[in-house]
């Protein structure tokens, strides 16, 4: 039977959200380990984590977590991300069967389609990577331990880039592209930007003309691999944006429940 372990940096002002996380994912079925400085330890106790005490960079900890890993599998869990219930179990049977019209399996398994939870507005937008090549969000990596240990993180920011840059180059990285799996949450001092390039709502660079949300997901019907050009016109793409936020946000209290409430009336000082 393949094991697996969940591993999730934290720092002491996010401590908090680690009960969340055991209350709200099937944390007690893997092994999880918390890897941060020694200001998590006393919250990794409450909630039944092995704690790694090391304050370094995000990379590191990432590696540091790994090391101290047991399982086959390592599923990455940010500690103030929503995960779905059946994401691990989905991950891991990705992880074991061939890639689509392969014979070998993948060694990482990602999504580049999420839906991102503003919680101070409470208003969700869809985050996709139409020709992603390694822009995928680290709160959805799951890979094999052994993989890592050939390749592991660097260390510092913007680790997640390089890591998977790494598998997508060899093929063996699988973009599951499924938005279910987990919700990014964007709050507490999170350096994502709003507006500028913005990115992170996929209408802006998608849009052409005056458009519904509608529209916009027949778009990703006709062209699924596609992005379309951008619109210069403010007003359009704006209004276009607002639509496709106010679907989002529907699906998204859809999908996340009870837990939607409880994410948008929580903050970290």
């Amino acid at each position: 039977m393949t094991k697996v372990t969940l591993i999730t940096p934290s720092f002491p002002a996010r401590a908090a959200f680690l009960h969340r996380v055991k209350a709200h994912f099937p944390v007690g079925r893997y092994e999880w380990i918390v890897c941060g400085p020694s200001g998590v330890a006393e919250t990794c106790r409450e909630v039944g984590a092995l704690h790694v005490c090391s304050d370094a960079e995000i990379g590191t900890l990432r590696n540091l977590a790994c090391e101290a890993a047991t399982g086959d599998i390592v599923v990455q869990v940010d500690d103030d991300d929503w995960q779905s219930p059946g994401r691990v179990d989905r991950q891991v049977q990705a992880l074991t069967r061939p890639m689509p019209g392969q014979t070998q399996r993948p060694e990482l398994a990602v999504s580049s389609w999420l839906y991102c939870l503003d919680v101070a507005r409470a208003v969700a937008s869809r985050i996709s990577w139409w020709d992603a090549t390694h822009g995928y969000v680290g709160a959805s990596f799951a890979f094999w331990r052994s993989s890592w240990r050939q390749h592991p993180f660097p260390d510092g920011l913007m680790e997640d880039g390089v890591f998977s840059a790494h598998f997508h180059r060899r093929g063996t990285a699988l973009d599951m592209r499924d938005p279910k799996l987990i919700v990014y949450i964007r709050s507490h001092g999170r350096h994502l930007p709003r507006f500028g390039g913005d990115w992170w709502r996929e209408t802006r660079d998608r849009v052409e003309e005056r458009r519904t949300a509608l529209h916009t997901y027949q778009d990703r019907i006709r062209h699924p691999n596609r992005p379309l050009a951008m619109s210069y016109a403010e007003t359009d793409r704006d209004l276009a944006i607002a639509h496709e936020e106010e679907a989002a946000t529907v699906y998204v209290r859809w999908l996340m429940g009870s837990d939607f409430a409880l994410f948008c009336s929580e903050r970290v000082t």
